[in-house]
């Protein structure tokens, strides 16, 4: 009844609907709506880095993903979160463009996961959407609790934590 890649399309759009409903949840709560956007953006220079390595585009997503994460909380110990995020999204860009043109040529997957292409999944990008988006749900799932404390009350968190 459906071509294969309208398939592709939906079982990764519920997928991400699914990790975008379980995290969306502490992004509001924290009010970290800002870097929530940023993250994603900053994932484009692991994009077109991998790319420009050779390696599998969805593996330099992660790494810049979680290099994201960390510079972000790193910046943000001066309680200014909105800097911190705004620093990190203008590096991201500038690093990607830069990646981007050392190539040299037109990286048709980039693009994809620059602007998007969900008609465009392949069945080796799904199985690596299904295993990230495992791992999403798993690392929600196992810090569930610590997070909702830290969203609902710093402090409370810090006196739980020992900090």
């Amino acid at each position: 009844m459906f071509s294969t890649f309208m398939l592709h399309a939906w079982i990764v759009a519920t997928m991400v609907a699914v990790v975008a409903g379980a995290v969306g949840f502490f992004v509001v709560a924290r009010r970290a709506a800002f870097a929530a956007h940023a993250l994603p953006l900053g994932a484009f220079p692991g994009a077109a880095a991998a790319a420009l390595l050779g390696v599998n585009e969805l593996l330099g997503l992660a790494v810049f993903c979680a290099l994201g994460v960390v510079a972000i909380s790193q910046l943000q110990r001066a309680e200014r979160s909105e800097v911190a995020s705004a620093l990190w999204l203008a590096l991201s860009l500038a690093v990607g463009t830069l990646l981007l043109s050392l190539s040299g040529a037109y990286a048709e997957s980039l693009y994809g996961l620059l602007f998007g292409a969900v008609l465009g999944i392949s069945t080796q990008q799904l199985l690596g959407v299904a295993v990230l988006s495992a791992l999403a749900l798993a690392l929600v799932a196992l810090f569930a609790r610590p997070l909702l404390l830290e969203s609902l009350s710093g402090d409370l968190a810090a006196a739980a934590l020992g900090r």
